[in-house]
């Protein structure tokens, strides 16, 4: 198996499994180790399926108010605050690759008031609206899709490059 980073033949798998959390697919995903660069890597990417195994109760499509929630939230802002406070500007631009309905875009939000501007892409339909009535811009669309001139502050890919046939291409 060629490693999806730096190509080399010299991998190994380390593991077997099947989508145990949501039970979306029975396919089964082989996890490979590029034993020169390190990555680890799909063999057969489910890019294909995006919109079935991120299913709309996936939990970062739901909007919760109970206690762990709450403390994420929480977690997540102190983390954002420790990165953007070394983001020189008074007014941020933050792209979010894979946002679904913006609860990091949410937390980013809230950690700097200098974020102004805020845009998610993603596939899942029914994010858009959420995403929009708490303030964000949305485009629904792949990642590999996406281009804009616009320059961004910070960009967050969160659970997101092993849904790409080309990782690389993503990170220019």
């Amino acid at each position: 198996m060629r490693c999806s980073i730096c190509t080399s033949q010299n991998t190994e798998i380390i593991c077997r499994t099947s989508d145990i959390e949501y039970n979306t697919t029975k396919d089964i995903y082989e996890y490979y180790k590029c034993l020169d660069c390190g990555v680890i890597f799909l063999s057969n990417i489910p890019e294909d399926i995006l919109n079935i195994i991120y299913p709309d109760n996936y939990y970062s499509n739901i909007h919760q108010n109970n206690l762990v929630y709450v403390i994420k939230k929480k977690l997540d802002i102190l983390f954002f605050k420790k990165i953007i406070k070394n983001i020189p500007g008074e007014n941020l631009s933050v792209l979010d690759i894979g946002g679904g309905n913006s609860n990091i875009l949410d937390s980013v939000r809230d950690s700097d008031k200098r974020v102004k501007s805020t845009l998610i892409i993603d596939i899942n339909d029914s994010q858009e609206k959420i995403a929009i009535n708490k303030g964000h811009d949305f485009k629904k669309m792949r990642v590999e899709e996406f281009y804009s001139d616009k320059k961004f502050d910070l960009i967050i890919m969160f659970n997101l490059i092993e849904h790409v046939k080309n990782p690389l291409e993503i990170l220019r």
